[in-house]
């Protein structure tokens, strides 16, 4: 375990896989999402020098020894303005930006490798807070990321990340009045670890979409597969719940995260400011319905922006722990493709 303080009153705790054996390595950022903290990532660490990466997966405030939010925070997450909330989402992406500078001073970070930043679910609302903060930055902050960051891979982000309102009769554990809502979080940690087998994808036709049925008899999700110890270490659903909750209901921050997703990924003042930065859609075959289903909302958009798309086979929510070697094996392919300065 490993913290760094980046400002007055905010620590985050991180874990860090150790540089690479070569020279010119690239460091990944990994910010993960809502009830999952930076544990869920620990089984790339000892595969990562193999792919000449450095992974340090950091975890978001309130998660294991991260400074949580203040009271008045919590106050502005549950009751706040829509500017409150705006405000709020924009100060955490200037942590979050604070935090990768001083991973890049603290490690001596090249510029050759360079720095690239992956959000996973939820954590991908951070990370694009973090790219609109830009202009916001100090400036010797702003000067090293525009130097060093060269990827923003957006894994797996569901609607609820985006700002894309639900469907009218689409699914969620976490909405379903028919599971008590004190067994929701549980039910929740099964369903979005699921593999499921949708229609044909290529039809990008929300009827072909499976939002109920994982195939239990196939694979099984992957948090039953983990150890007691595992799922403990790993699982926090009281933190999900009073951190992240406000921020993912339905209606609540709705309206504020997609003005954020449109600024990050599709401003082009923005983009300009971070002239060197590729963005990537990964996501899999067997995910949640949320994600891919986003992924279809925004691929029009994306495709005019140059973001680029990594479709991952047979993949679920949780590639990175059940298939680490076949995550990092796509990250190899991401990080791989040229950079083109606009």
């Amino acid at each position: 375990m490993a913290t760094l303080t980046v400002s007055n009153d905010v620590t985050f705790h991180y874990t860090d896989s150790g540089p690479a054996d070569q020279s010119q390595y690239t460091t990944i950022v990994m910010v993960h999402g809502l009830c999952f903290n930076s544990e869920i990532f620990g089984r790339l660490s000892p595969l990562a020098k193999a792919h000449g990466l450095r992974i340090i997966s950091v975890a978001r405030r309130g998660y294991l020894s991260s400074t949580p939010y203040t009271p008045d925070e919590k106050e502005v997450l549950y009751n706040g303005s829509v500017e409150q909330q705006s405000i709020f989402l924009h100060s955490q992406g200037v942590l979050l930006a604070l935090f990768v500078d001083a991973v890049i001073q603290k490690y001596s970070i090249s510029e050759a490798g360079g720095i690239a930043i992956l959000g996973w679910s939820m954590g991908n609302i951070f990370a694009m807070a973090m790219l609109a903060a830009v202009h916001t930055l100090p400036p010797d902050v702003k000067e090293r990321l525009q130097r060093h960051l060269r990827s923003y891979i957006c894994f797996d982000a569901p609607n609820v990340a985006l700002g894309i309102p639900f469907q009218e009769g689409s699914y969620s554990p976490l909405a379903d009045p028919n599971i008590p809502p004190q067994e929701r979080i549980d039910a929740f940690k099964i369903w979005v670890s699921g593999y499921f087998q949708h229609g044909d994808l290529s039809k990008k036709d929300f009827a072909q979409l499976n939002q109920r049925d994982f195939e239990t008899n196939a694979r099984k999700p992957t948090v039953s597969t983990m150890s007691p110890e595992e799922s403990t270490s790993i699982f926090d659903g009281l933190t999900g719940a009073e951190f992240d909750g406000p921020v993912i209901s339905p209606g609540n921050f709705e309206g504020i995260l997609r003005s954020l997703t449109s600024k990050a990924l599709f401003d082009p003042e923005i983009r300009h400011e971070w002239s060197r930065l590729r963005i990537h859609f990964m996501y899999g075959e067997k995910t949640i319905w949320l994600v891919i289903s986003s992924m279809w909302e925004l691929e029009e958009r994306a495709r005019q922006a140059g973001i680029d798309y990594e479709f991952v086979t047979g993949a679920n929510h949780f590639l990175m722990w059940d298939e680490p070697e076949t995550f990092l094996i796509s990250l190899d392919k991401i990080i791989m493709k040229p950079h083109i300065e606009s």
